[in-house]
């Protein structure tokens, strides 16, 4: 196939589906992977204009996937199920520039990292109830200090401990950048420390262990 422009991939647990994103042209791809021979097959493009995807989410379960739009409240949500990726419509958010998103370990919550101009860093708490089926939980979370207004392609900032139990957020932009990473208690859906990095950390995750 010719090429396929993207500026974000995520791939579903069993290896058979990749989504990416294409920020310049409004849309999310879908590919199948062939793990024999390593080969992607593109399948079809699905146009979420006025959306502008920089970055895009898989749920830990492989059902739901997120487009995070750098413009606008609304952000691109698909059903993935044995018959395909369904675009199943928008989630509509109370903050708009959206950078990073991350699932629960359970698949029932959904968090997304934006950072408008008037408000910098939120943390928007998403419910899941069902493959593609998100609605926004109405809680905004602060997350400070403020992290600069524009969004890295593809680059994962936001993360989950292992446990479940708190978010750590990273710069979603070098410009305006800071060096904390704010610390998010999910109990409470409230800031309550930072780790200080050293320059100006982005991408962020956690690694597993195998016993």
């Amino acid at each position: 196939f010719s090429p396929v422009y993207s500026n974000a991939i995520a791939i579903t647990p069993d290896g058979k589906t990749v989504l990416t994103a294409d920020y310049f042209a409004g849309k999310i791809n879908q590919f199948t992977f062939n793990a024999e021979d390593g080969t992607l097959a593109f399948v079809k493009a699905f146009y979420v204009m006025p959306a502008r995807p920089v970055n895009i989410a898989i749920s830990p379960d492989g059902k739901t996937a997120i487009g995070i739009s750098a413009n606008g409240y609304n952000h691109p949500v698909f059903a993935i199920t044995d018959a395909g990726v369904e675009f199943k419509g928008n989630v509509t958010l109370a903050h708009k520039s959206g950078q990073s998103c991350v699932f629960s370990n359970d698949s029932t919550k959904a968090y997304l990292l934006s950072n408008s101009v008037y408000y910098r860093a939120m943390v928007e708490v998403m419910d899941v109830t069902g493959p593609g089926q998100v609605v926004a939980s109405g809680v905004s979370i602060t997350a400070r200090p403020k992290k600069g207004t524009s969004q890295l392609f593809g680059v994962d900032t936001i993360a989950l401990d292992p446990n479940g139990e708190y978010l750590y957020v990273a710069n979603p932009t070098v410009s305006g950048g800071v060096q904390r990473i704010a610390i998010i208690d999910l109990t409470i859906n409230q800031q309550v420390n930072y780790v200080q990095g050293n320059g100006i950390p982005t991408g962020i995750a956690f690694g597993t262990i195998s016993d």
